[in-house]
């Protein structure tokens, strides 16, 4: 079955909780990319829900641009 590729993307996300896709049954995460752009270290948490539960992948410091 062939697959049809997205990306999705969210700028400016600030410290609430965002959805970034809704996904269905056919939908596959191939990968994922976090970026700093502030002038200080953040901290991210990565959250996948599979319809029901959330699973939680990890706390995730980036440190400040170079």
């Amino acid at each position: 079955m062939a697959q049809n590729f997205r990306r999705y993307l969210a700028r400016n996300v600030g410290t609430s909780a965002v959805t970034l896709h809704t996904a269905n049954s056919y939908d596959t995460l191939i990968g994922i990319a976090l970026a700093n752009t502030t002038s200080s270290e953040i901290k991210v948490d990565v959250i996948l829900n599979d319809g029901s539960n959330d699973h939680y992948l990890s706390l995730i410091h980036i440190s400040e641009p170079t």
